[in-house]
């Protein structure tokens, strides 16, 4: 993939400037920006050729230099890649410096001072509003927290506050039910009672009547309807046969 091949220049080409082997740098830098210029990737173009420029500084080689970072300038702000030209405006105004041109020297460092100031006042008020914004997400996100758990309890309450009443009421019903069923049972017991005592008492009544009819019978009949009443007996029984 030559996009990263061209990365891979481009590192290779940074780390051969942090290690003083310029030539090295130059060469990976030079190989970095042709191969990205050819893709059509601007911005890794202009990423190596500031390597590309500042080993060619390193080596003294200032107009050369210069016109690579000329050429930075020239892309960053094409492509609107603030940062590199800020840096396009950082070299160039070194390479004046190296060169004892002072004037064009002081020239392009404030350029590139006021870039940096902005960008950094940017930077700073991009980080003021993302702070503010992951402030108030997060002053949301306790706040509906906060709803969320009021929520809850207030569920929690009223479901323990159902569940109360639903037992009150159960036990109430089963205490209702029990009562009813004993006082029905009691009053069962009670009529059962009332009648044993009626039957006694009307089999009490019964026995006394037939005591009372079985002497008051034997006093009453006389000999001769004994007689006739033992008579018609024994006919009824040996004659008729009504066993």
């Amino acid at each position: 993939d030559k996009f990263y091949i061209a990365v891979a220049n481009n590192s290779l080409s940074k780390n051969y400037n942090s290690t003083g082997e310029f030539r090295k740098a130059i060469y990976y830098g030079k190989k970095a920006a042709k191969i990205a210029h050819n893709l059509g990737r601007p911005h890794l173009e202009t990423e190596a050729l500031i390597n590309y420029g500042n080993a060619l500084r390193e080596l003294r080689r200032f107009e050369e230099a210069k016109k690579v970072m000329f050429r930075v300038s020239k892309l960053a702000r094409q492509y609107k890649s603030d940062y590199q030209y800020m840096n396009s405006l950082g070299n160039l105004s070194l390479l004046y410096e190296d060169l004892k041109n002072y004037p064009k020297a002081l020239e392009y460092f404030k350029k590139y001072s006021a870039l940096r100031d902005s960008l950094m006042n940017e930077k700073v008020a991009k980080q003021i509003n993302e702070l503010q914004i992951k402030y108030e997400t997060e002053k949301k996100d306790n706040e509906l927290k906060l709803k969320d758990a009021t929520i809850k309890e207030k569920n929690l309450k009223l479901t323990f506050l159902i569940f109360g009443l639903a037992v009150f009421i159960l036990f109430s019903t089963t205490l209702l039910i029990m009562y009813k069923k004993k006082n029905k049972a009691y009053r069962e017991l009670v009529r059962k009672n009332m009648e044993l005592v009626q039957e006694g008492l009307l089999l009490k009544k019964r026995k006394e009547t037939k005591s009372e009819s079985t002497e008051s019978g034997s006093y009453a009949l006389a000999p001769e309807r004994k007689k006739e009443l033992v008579k018609k007996l024994e006919y009824l029984t040996k004659g008729e046969k009504v066993f």
